[in-house]
Parts: structure tokens; C-alpha cells; sequence
């Protein structure tokens, strides 16, 4: 299984055969996963190869990639970041959290954001005074994922603070709001 794991981490530098590959290997599942960390962690791979091999693990959604995900959630390329904030969100596993917390002050927007939203999906019901305090985030996107995730995790202390965003200029905040609080 390990040859054809390799095989298809090749190709995906082929146009050509990346989505093909990139389907093989999500099939493979957790048999690809080793393999596919040591793409990720090889300095000498192109960013691109390492980004696509990070969408895959995000897709099988193994736990065992998780902390390769957490050590490239810091990487010094901006996108390496982004798409392992993604992926771990689509892994769920719990204990990505502290990581993530930690990508909230990243100077990137979208790294911001995408760690929020990984968050939010990871469901953890220790987040809740995190996402209270992204509820007051300047960043649109990152209330609303903090409203819905304060929703998700069934944050009962939250709804007086929550009860001034009714009057947010923001449609998605309020929205939002309306489905958290149910």
C-alpha cells in the first residue's frame, strides 16, 4: 500500500493526474496518512505539494495528523498556515484547541479566521469565554463564527451578553444570533 501511497503523492505535481491522485488517496484513508505527514514536514517539498497534501489529511480527517497540523499552523508561509487552520477544523479533534487559540493572534485576517472557524466546528464546550470574546471581534466574520459557536456548544451563560448584538448593523450577526439563541 505504501508504493501506491507514494506513487500518488507524485503525482500530485502532474496537473494532469493531481485529481485523480488526490482522490486515491483520500480512499487510502488512515493507510495514507503517515506518508502524507512526512510530505508535509519535508522543507525541500514546494509549498504547493505541501498544501495539497494538507487539504488530503484534512479530508480524511485522522487524528494522528493533527499535531503535524498544529507545527504548521506557525509555519513562516502565510498559506501553509491557512490550510492547516482549515484542515484541523475538519478533523475535529479536540485537541487542536490550545493550538488554535494560539493562531487567534496571528497577524493574518484569514489565518485568524480560519482558525475561528475551525473552532466553531471542533465544538468544544470549553470555548465558550473564547468565543465570547471573539463576539466583539471589528472582524464581521469572526462575530458571526463566534455567536454560532457560542450556539453550538449550547453556551447558556452567553445570552445576556449576546442580547446587544440584535441591534449589529450586520445582517450575518444578527441572523446568526436569532439560530444561536434558538
Amino acid at each position: 500500500i505504501q508504493s501506491i501511497v507514494r506513487k500518488n503523492i507524485t503525482l500530485l505535481k502532474d496537473k494532469k493526474y493531481e485529481h485523480e491522485a488526490t482522490l486515491n488517496l483520500i480512499s487510502l484513508g488512515e493507510d495514507a496518512v503517515p506518508a502524507l505527514i512526512e510530505t508535509v514536514k519535508n522543507p525541500s517539498e514546494k509549498a504547493s505539494q505541501r498544501l495539497a497534501v494538507i487539504d488530503i489529511l484534512g479530508d480524511i480527517k485522522d487524528e494522528n495528523a493533527t499535531d503535524c497540523l498544529l507545527k504548521h499552523v506557525k509555519d513562516s508561509n502565510v498559506k501553509i498556515r491557512r490550510a492547516s487552520a482549515k484542515a484541523l477544523g475538519r478533523i475535529g479533534d479536540r485537541k487542536a484547541v490550545e493550538g488554535l487559540k494560539e493562531v487567534l493572534a496571528d497577524f493574518d485576517a484569514e489565518t485568524r479566521y480560519l482558525a475561528v472557524r475551525s473552532l466553531q466546528q471542533i465544538k468544544d464546550p470549553s470555548l465558550g469565554g473564547t468565543f465570547m470574546k471573539l463576539a466583539d471581534d471589528a472582524d464581521v466574520r469572526i462575530r458571526v463564527l463566534a455567536i454560532s459557536g457560542l450556539g453550538d456548544i449550547k453556551e447558556t451563560g452567553s445570552v445576556e451578553k449576546l442580547s446587544r448584538f440584535t441591534e449589529d448593523y450586520n445582517d450575518d450577526v444578527r441572523l446568526n444570533l436569532a439560530i444561536a439563541l434558538g
